[in-house]
């Protein structure tokens, strides 16, 4: 198969929308499909695709996301080029500007459409705080208008496709979480890191990854380290990751006067990968993640999670096999695990034993498999030859 992703983000920006299509693009490929990127171009001084069949419109930073670059496609050669592409299928990743762009050419050039549901679009309401709840119902419908313009949704999790029913989406709906390649996670040398961030070996280190930005609950993990630092106070947090609020979370550590806390930036995902071994325990505070594939990550690296009970991690975590479930926002059930985990030796290795096996799930190969045979249905129902 011929294969277009159109994503409103691709590298070197780096999330779970990124992920997701780079996991998904080198499985493809493996099976000898050819998979396009179209998006917009990055802002950042002589970076080069090493992949030709990479994409780029015209792009502008926004004062709301400044590591996002806008993309700009309707003055582009893509509407020319596409046709010799002869593109089987093509893949929405956001409902946004390339989203649409995306789907126009597929309506013109009959081509079917898969749409993945990554994003709680409502969740990002809180950057338009005078309008916020006109601007909630505004990302509803257009969650909802944009999945029914397409031949197939995809969602993370059975409770986002639970919310787009809700929603009023009638367009068909399967639950495909992306996949992890497992030999990635598998880091013998974690005391290199170790050093490198000045961790004490003897403490216990507890570890968040992702973007830090305020949907992903960054102030609450702060105040819950605050409490567990008191009551066990030979640990360490360390934050991998970076984002608009970086410097924000950094002056809340200090008015809170933690101690052994990292923030290591943005760092490439291959270094991500491999921190997640320094590990002993995953913390995963975020209410808003539709799949979560980091909490999957660290459970590939062997670490038990402790997660919000809420959309995609609640999904992954086992409870009380492979990590904990926590009430959303629930500061002392959340210390109160971690606290567990960090004083039980024996209870933290079973788990970690746990979260291993768990991880198995998610497979990457499999889950290719899974969207290979998505995509086919998909063609045959909508575009018969």
């Amino acid at each position: 198969m011929n294969i277009g992703i159109f994503s409103e983000c691709y590298k070197p920006t780096m999330n779970g929308v990124v992920v997701s299509i780079e996991t998904f693009r080198k499985e493809l490929i493996k099976r000898g499909h050819k998979v396009f990127i179209f998006a917009p171009k990055a802002k950042i001084k002589n970076y080069h695709d090493e992949n030709p069949y990479v994409f780029r419109v015209p792009s502008i930073i926004t004062p709301f996301k400044k590591d996002y670059p806008l993309g700009l496609p309707y003055f582009t050669e893509i509407p020319k080029i596409l046709p010799l592409m002869h593109l089987d299928i093509i893949h929405l990743q956001h409902p946004q500007i390339m989203g649409r762009f995306g789907r126009k050419l597929a309506k013109k050039f009959k081509i079917p459409t898969v749409y993945t549901y990554h994003t709680l679009l409502v969740e990002y309401a809180h950057y338009f705080p005078i309008f916020k709840n006109l601007v909630k119902k505004y990302l509803i419908k257009v969650s909802k208008d944009f999945s029914n313009s397409v031949d197939q949704v995809i969602t993370p999790s059975k409770t986002i496709k639970e919310l787009l029913i809700n929603y009023g989406v009638k367009t068909p709906i399967e639950v495909l979480p992306t996949g992890i390649t497992l030999k990635d996670y598998q880091n013998p040398y974690p005391e290199k890191i170790k050093k490198e961030y000045c961790i004490n070996p003897k403490n216990k280190v507890l570890i968040y990854v992702g973007r830090l930005a305020e949907e992903k609950n960054i102030l609450f993990l702060l105040d819950a380290f605050q409490a567990i630092q008191k009551k066990y106070p030979k640990c360490h947090l360390l934050l991998v990751g970076g984002g608009e609020n970086e410097k924000k979370y950094q002056e809340k550590s200090k008015r809170l006067n933690l101690k052994n806390i990292t923030f290591t930036g943005q760092l490439p995902k291959e270094k991500t990968n491999q921190t997640f071994a320094v590990g002993d325990i995953f913390l995963m505070p975020s209410l808003t993640d539709t799949q979560g594939i980091v909490v999957v990550e660290a459970m590939a690296a062997g670490l038990p999670a402790v997660v919000m009970d809420k959309f995609g991690p609640s999904e992954i975590v086992e409870q009380g096999k492979s990590g904990f479930k926590i009430a959303p926002n629930n500061l002392d059930e959340f210390v109160e695990k971690t606290i567990l985990l960090l004083e039980n030796d024996s209870l933290r290795f079973e788990m970690s034993k746990n979260a291993r096996l768990r991880a198995k799930d998610f497979d990457s190969g499999k889950q290719t498999e899974k969207l290979i045979k998505l995509y086919e249905r998909v063609i045959a129902k909508n575009w018969p030859n």
